[in-house]
Parts: structure tokens; sequence; C-alpha cells
């Protein structure tokens, strides 16, 4: 799939939308420049290195992205309509973890996660449209979005930490002390994989039709 420049451009300023609209003071500027400062990366990022997964192409990271944030906004007047507690967690809690969640597909601060596959082979043969880069170092994706944020110096609170943390859900055995030993006391982490899950199932869909 190829998207427009006048598309990327679009994407992203939906994204700096959702900042503005959400966030305000320190938080906000932080959050504003960290976005513009990876703007460009952010633009032509794609949401997977392989054509059989989903958004293996530049643009599919902000695209899912946006995916999940309005999932999200959904899924939280499901469950507030079925009964659930509500009070938590905020609202600006769900935008900031669901806005963030992938934020470790970008890289580190200097360099991007996928490259272009220079190996036509690997490219025709195993979907492998990106590589990964050698000049970044290995941490779950993750682990490197709550890096990334750390970074520049954007402040989390509990909920958002975990709800970051754990958003492949029970897909990472790393997450069962998180969703299965300790149960969280807020449904955001489970609420969060229901978004993922549902904009990766959705993307893939599309992507192969």
């Amino acid at each position: 799939m190829k998207i427009k420049a006048e598309e990327l451009n679009s994407l992203f300023i939906e994204l700096m939308e959702i900042i503005d609209e959400n966030f305000k003071n320190e938080r906000h500027i932080k959050l504003t420049n960290m976005y513009q400062q990876l703007q460009e990366r952010i633009m032509m990022a794609p949401a997977s290195s392989n054509k059989g997964y989903f958004g293996a192409y530049p643009g599919g990271y902000m695209k899912h992205v946006l995916k999940v944030v309005e999932i999200s906004k959904i899924l939280y007047k499901l469950w507030e309509k079925m009964g659930a507690d509500m009070s938590t967690y905020t609202h600006e809690e769900l935008i900031f973890a669901a806005l963030n969640h992938s934020l470790g597909k970008l890289g580190n601060e200097t360099e991007e996660l996928y490259i272009p596959n220079k190996s036509q082979w690997h490219i025709e043969n195993k979907g492998d449209i990106y590589m990964f880069n050698p000049d970044v170092t290995y941490m779950p994706l993750p682990d490197r979005a709550i890096w990334l944020l750390q970074k520049f110096g954007i402040d989390m609170s509990e909920n958002e930490y975990i709800a970051i943390k754990t958003y492949e859900g029970l897909l990472n055995e790393g997450n069962n002390t998180y969703l299965k030993t300790h149960n969280p006391n807020s449904h955001l982490p489970i609420l969060l994989h229901q978004a993922n899950y549902m904009a990766y199932r959705i993307a893939h869909e599309t992507d192969k039709k």
C-alpha cells in the first residue's frame, strides 16, 4: 500500500490534534515537543516490518495509532454502559496510553527501528519489507515506548505505565504477573489490549484485500 504525501501530513495533523485536545500545561508542551522532533520518523514509520502482519508501509504506524485511539474511546463508552467501574482511571490516562502505546516502534531518539530491507530475496520470499536497524539496541516494544517517553522527560501515571507495558495482553507471557498473578486495579490495560488487537485485526484484513 502507498500513501500520498498529503495523506501522511494529514495523519500527522490528526495526531497533533489529539495532543492539543487532551493534554494541557507542561505535559502538552513536552508531548508536542517530542512529536515535533520525531515528526519525519513518525510520518514514515510502518506499523510492522512484514507485509504478512499489517501496516508495513510508510504511514502504517500513524494509521494504527489513530485507530487504537478511536477504538479506545468507543470501548470506554461500552465498558461504562455495561456498568464497569470507570473511577479507577481518567480519560486523559486512556488517551495517553492509546496514543503512546506503540512508540517503541519508532526506535531510539536518533535512529529508527525499522529500515528498508536491502535484501530483495527476503522481500519477495519472506515479505520482510523492512528489517530491524542493527544500530538500535534490542528492547521489547513496550519497554522502548516507556524509555522513549522518559527520554523526553514525559511523566506518566501508574495506570499509564501498566497499560503501555502490557498492551500486548496475554499474548506476551511477560505480562502474566501483571494481568494474571496480580489482577490490575484498573481495567485500562485490558481495554487498551482490546483496542490494539482490534485495530491490528482490522488493518490485517484490510491490507489483505
